[in-house]
């Protein structure tokens, strides 16, 4: 997985990608709740595709749910699609959320590890109620500025690690896949409700 990864190295800045992450999490106390939530939630995973002004993010979590939030600034719409036990249901918007990364710190250390082949520091991002999370960054991969949205605007490199704790559960997300470009992007990024789901009006 390293080499294929090593490959997608690239001189210039990225306008287009796919990015997945494998989401492991760890029990950090023996609740029956907490054992439970990391039964359902086994084998989950992040996904973000990019095009410019256009960004989605897939959350699978295991066999529980699945959530996307698929942004549109041209038409400046953002719709949520959220399919789990409880149905499937359809949030559409005229507002984008832009406020990730605010109010947070970032401190950078001198720790340093090779992860999938990339040079990486790790640095902690402190929110405003004190909740810290550990990244691991890379400076290998860029994202051009407007394109780069869909990341966190505080990390000054690309995580390639990093986790946080959320529960009584530790969730690490390890970046696994990566390309280039996004295959059938009219479809990944359209902000129509698909069929079958419910639109929740707001």
């Amino acid at each position: 997985m390293s080499l294929l990864l090593n490959v997608f190295v690239a001189a210039s800045q990225l306008n287009e990608g796919y990015f997945q992450y494998d989401i492991e999490l760890q029990a950090m106390d023996d609740t029956p709740q907490t054992k439970q939530t990391i039964s359902m939630f086994r084998n989950s995973k992040m996904e973000m595709f990019f095009v410019p002004n256009k960004t989605r993010i897939n959350f699978i979590m295991g066999q529980f749910s699945t959530t996307s939030i698929i942004v549109d600034r041209k038409k400046k719409m953002t719709l949520s699609l959220s399919d789990s036990y409880f149905g499937k249901k359809a949030i559409l918007t005229n507002a984008i959320d832009d406020s990730e990364g605010q109010n947070q710190s970032v401190k950078i250390h001198n720790d340093r590890r090779v992860i999938l082949g990339y040079n990486c520091y790790r640095a902690e991002v402190t929110s405003s109620d004190g909740v810290t999370s550990e990244y691991w960054l890379t400076d290998s991969i860029k994202i051009d500025k407007e394109s780069q949205k869909i990341l966190n605007h505080n990390l000054p490199g690309f995580p390639v690690q990093f986790s946080k704790i959320d529960d009584g559960v530790k969730m690490t997300f390890q970046l696994t896949n990566m390309k280039k470009t996004v295959d059938n992007s009219d479809e990944v990024f359209s902000v129509e409700v698909p069929a079958g789901y419910e639109l929740i009006k707001q």
